[in-house]
C-alpha cells in the first residue's frame, strides 16, 4: 500500500490572519492588504517561493512593485546565495 505524502501547512498568526506556510519554504498570503510589515516578516523566514493574493495590492502597481522589490531586498541581504520566487494569484 501506497503511503500518501501530505505536505505540512502551517498557519502564520504572526503575520495575519490568511497567511500559511507550506513545507517551511512556501509563503502563500492570502490577505486583503499587503503592508511593510508583512513584507517585512515574511522576508525574515527566508523562503524560497511566496504568493500572494494579487488583489491584496488594489490597482496600486507601485505598491506591488516596492513589496516585491523590499522582499527580494531584505531576503537576499541575509542569504545571498538563495533563489526565490515571487508569484501572484
Amino acid at each position: 500500500m501506497k503511503q500518501k505524502h501530505q505536505a505540512k501547512i502551517e498557519k502564520l498568526d504572526f503575520i495575519g490572519n490568511r497567511t500559511y506556510a507550506i513545507k517551511d519554504s512556501i509563503i502563500v498570503c492570502l490577505e486583503t492588504q499587503i503592508t511593510k510589515d508583512i513584507v517585512d516578516k515574511i522576508s525574515e523566514l527566508e523562503p524560497l517561493k511566496v504568493i500572494f493574493r494579487d488583489s491584496a495590492f488594489g490597482e496600486d502597481i507601485s505598491l506591488k512593485q516596492n513589496s516585491v522589490h523590499r522582499l527580494n531586498v531584505l531576503i537576499e541581504k541575509k542569504n545571498k546565495n538563495t533563489t526565490h520566487v515571487v508569484e501572484f494569484i
